[in-house]
């Protein structure tokens, strides 16, 4: 009976693991989404003011 309760918990704590990992790769994805929406920000205002500037 212990070494089912010992598998049992060894599995438990596996599967926590691979959860914190799932987790922590979200949010690495969400950071990363955020950087490349302020670099295509940072794109649009430079061609908006090198259109301004060609029509000048």
């Amino acid at each position: 009976k212990e070494e089912e309760v010992e598998k049992e918990e060894k599995i438990k704590e596996e599967e926590e693991m691979e959860e914190e990992e799932e987790e922590e790769e979200e949010e690495e994805g969400k950071e990363e989404e955020e950087e490349e929406k302020k670099e295509r920000g940072k794109e649009r205002r430079m061609d908006e003011r090198n259109f301004v500037q060609y029509l000048s």
